[in-house]
C-alpha cells in the first residue's frame, strides 16, 4: 500500500490546504467536491470494470458530497445506484447543493436498517464485482468515536464483504493517528484526496485502506507551502540509492565494525541472528559479546563471525574500544549481568542501536536517564509503553507522538515497530519518517533482531557522525564517538543518523516482503538473511 514517498497530513493541516486552494487557487469547495467524486468514480470503474450496481453510504458532512457525486456519475453512466442516507443529509455548503442535486434525479433510497440486508442479498446473488460499496460516511475530520447504531452496522457490513470504495480515509480511521475510533468500515480500496493524511499509513488503520489511490484534484503543490506536514513516507525504493559501487581498494575497515552485546545465558539465538544480519548486509566486521557458555555454539554456527565470552565489565570493555557501533539487547536478558553489559556499552560513547531487554533495563532506569550517545532504540508498542510510562492503547492511539516522546526523553533517534514502522528523532524540528514497506508476516519472533543488526550495519557503512566537540567540551578525547572502524573514506556516502537508520528500517521491510513472496504465514527471522544479501546489491 505505497504511492510513493509523500509528505503526510493531519486533518487540521488539510482544512488549511483547502482553504488555500480555494483563496490563492480559486479551486473552491463545489469545485473540489465534484473533482473528487468525479476522481473517485474513475478509479472505482477502473478497479472494478464489470460493476453494475453501487449502494453509497453518505454521512452528514462533505464526505457525503462527495458520495452524492459519485452517485450521479455512476448514473450517468448506466449503473444502477442506491443511497442509504445514515446521517442527516448536510444541511448548508457544498454538500448541501449536491444534496438537492442527487434529490432530482430518480436514485432509489434505503434507510440504515436495510443496509446489512441489501448488502447480504447482493453478495450472495451478484457476480464478484458487480456490485460495490461507496464509503461517504465520515472524512478526515472524525474525531469522536463511532457508537451505536453505526458501529454495529459497520461490524455487519465488514462480515458481508463487498467490495467497497472509501472516499478520503475509510469511515471510523483517525486520519491524524491511524487509530480506529470505535468501529471502521474496511475498504478495498480507498481514494485519498489532496494530500495523503497520516493515519492512512500506520496504526490500525492500515487494516481498513485496502489499496490506495492519492487524487489531487489539481490542486497545485504550492498550496500546502507553509503548512506543516506531520510526517513524510519512505520505503526501500526512495533509500536505495546509497548502494551504490564499493571502491575496489576497499578494506573491512571502511564498512564499519558492529558489535552485538547479547545472547544471556539461555539465549544465543538472538544475538545470532543480530550478528548474522549485520553481516549480510555488507558489515565489515561483526563480533558477538555473549555469555560465555555460547562461544563455541555461536562460532560453529556461523564461522564468519567473530564471537568473545563476556563474564565482566572488564572482558567487554577491550572489545566496545575496538568497535564503530554498539547493538545491545538481542537476547540480552534481564540479570546483573545484562545491567552490567548496558551500563558499559551506555558508558563508551559510541553510536548505539538499543534492542529488545536493553530497552526493558531503561525503563526500569531513573526517570532522568538519557542515553548520552547518538543512539537508535528499537521498541514494539509495549516496550514503548514501558519506556514512557503509558498504556499500550495510548501508544497505538497516536504512533508518531509516542516514537517522538522517546526520541526526546531518551535523546535518541526511535524506530517505533509495526505497521507502518515510525521513525523519530529527538528534534522537533525533524519529520517523522513512516515506513510503506513490510507485511503482517514479519509479525514473528526474532525481526526485531534482524533489524537491529540491519541498523547497527547501516551505522558502521554510512552514518556520518558530527564533527567533534572542541577538545575541552569532550569529557575524554577517545570518547568521541566513530563513525564505523576508521576514518571515512571521502567516496564513501555519508548519511545522517536519521537517514541510515531510515535506510535500515527500509531495507528490512523490503527484505520481509520479498521473502514473504510465497505467503506470510510461517514466515520466521532467518528467512530475510538472503532477502537483504540481494537488496544491499541492488
Amino acid at each position: 500500500m505505497s504511492v510513493g514517498s509523500h509528505h503526510l497530513y493531519d486533518a487540521a493541516a488539510t482544512r488549511r490546504i483547502d482553504a488555500a486552494a480555494g483563496a490563492d487557487w480559486g479551486l473552491d469547495g463545489a469545485t473540489l467536491m465534484a473533482r473528487a467524486g468525479d476522481a473517485a468514480f474513475d478509479a472505482l470503474t477502473e478497479r472494478w470494470p464489470q460493476v453494475r450496481q453501487i449502494l453509497v453510504l453518505a454521512g452528514g458532512g462533505n464526505n457525503a458530497g462527495d458520495g452524492y457525486v459519485v452517485a450521479r456519475a455512476a448514473q450517468a453512466a448506466g449503473i444502477k445506484v442506491t443511497l442509504a442516507q445514515l446521517l442527516p443529509p448536510p444541511t448548508d455548503g457544498s454538500a448541501h447543493a449536491h444534496s438537492e442535486a442527487l434529490a432530482q434525479t430518480d436514485i432509489a433510497r434505503i434507510d440504515a436498517t436495510a443496509v446489512p440486508v441489501w448488502c447480504a442479498t447482493a453478495a450472495e446473488s451478484a457476480a464478484p464485482g458487480s456490485v460495490v460499496v461507496v464509503d461517504a460516511v465520515f472524512g478526515s475530520g472524525l474525531r469522536r468515536a463511532v457508537t451505536a447504531p453505526l458501529d454495529t452496522l459497520f461490524a455487519k457490513l465488514n462480515a458481508i464483504g463487498l467490495p467497497t470504495l472509501a472516499l478520503d480515509i475509510p469511515s471510523g480511521v483517525s486520519a491524524d493517528s491511524g487509530a480506529v475510533l470505535g468501529a471502521a468500515l474496511r475498504a478495498d480500496l480507498t481514494v485519498t484526496f489532496i494530500v495523503p493524511k497520516l493515519g492512512l499509513y500506520t496504526g490500525r488503520g492500515v487494516d481498513y485502506v485496502g489499496a490506495l489511490v492519492l487524487a489531487d484534484l489539481g490542486v497545485p503543490e504550492r498550496a500546502c507551502a507553509g503548512i506543516a506536514a506531520v510526517a513524510e513516507t519512505f520505503s526501500y525504493s526512495s533509500t536505495a540509492s546509497a548502494f551504490g559501487p564499493r571502491p575496489r581498494s576497499a578494506h573491512k575497515g571502511d564498512f564499519g565494525h558492529v558489535l552485538v552485546i547479547g545472547g544471556g545465558e539461555g539465549m544465543p539465538g538472538a544475538a545470532l541472528l543480530a550478528g548474522m544480519a549485520a553481516a549480510r548486509t555488507g558489515a565489515g566486521l561483526v563480533t558477538i559479546a555473549t555469555w560465555p557458555s555460547h562461544a563455541g555454539a555461536l562460532v560453529a554456527a556461523c564461522p564468519s563471525l567473530m564471537v568473545q565470552p563476556v563474564a565482566s565489565p572488564a572482558d567487554l570493555a577491550p572489545l566496545v574500544e575496538r568497535a564503530g557501533v554498539l547493538v545491545v539487547g538481542p537476547g540480552l536478558g534481564r540479570s546483573p549481568w545484562a545491567d552490567a553489559m548496558l551500563e558499559t556499552a551506555l558508558e563508551a560513547q559510541r553510536p548505539l542501536v538499543l534492542d529488545a531487554d536493553a530497552l526493558n533495563l531503561l525503563a526500569g532506569a531513573p526517570p532522568q536517564a538519557r542515553v548520552g550517545a547518538p543512539a537508535v532504540m528499537t521498541p514494539h508498542p509495549g516496550e514503548a509503553a514501558r519506556l514512557l510510562g503509558w498504556d499500550v492503547e495510548t501508544v497505538n492511539a497516536d504512533r508518531v507522538a509516542a516514537a517522538r516522546a522517546i526520541g526526546e526523553r531518551y535523546d535518541a533517534t526511535c524506530v517505533l515497530k509495526g505497521a507502518g514502522s515510525i521513525v523519530a528523532s529527538a528534534s522537533s524540528a525533524a519529520l517523522a519518517g513512516v515506513c510503506t514497506d513490510g507485511n503482517p508476516g514479519m509479525a514473528s519472533a526474532g525481526m526485531g533482531d534482524v533489524l537491529s543488526g540491519v541498523i547497527g550495519s547501516m551505522l558502521g557503512q554510512f552514518y556520518a557522525a558530527p564533527p567533534a566537540q572542541p577538545a575541552e567540551a569532550q569529557v575524554s578525547p577517545k570518547k568521541s564517538p566513530p563513525a564505523g572502524g576508521r576514518l571515512r573514506r571521502p567516496e564513501i556516502l555519508g548519511l545522517s543518523l536519521a537517514q541510515a537508520v531510515r535506510l535500515a528500517v527500509a531495507l528490512h521491510a523490503k527484505a520481509g516482503d520479498l521473502a514473504a513472496e510465497d505467503g506470510p504465514r510461517g514466515l520466521v527471522a532467518g528467512d530475510l538473511l538472503p532477502a537483504l544479501r540481494t537488496l544491499v546489491n541492488p
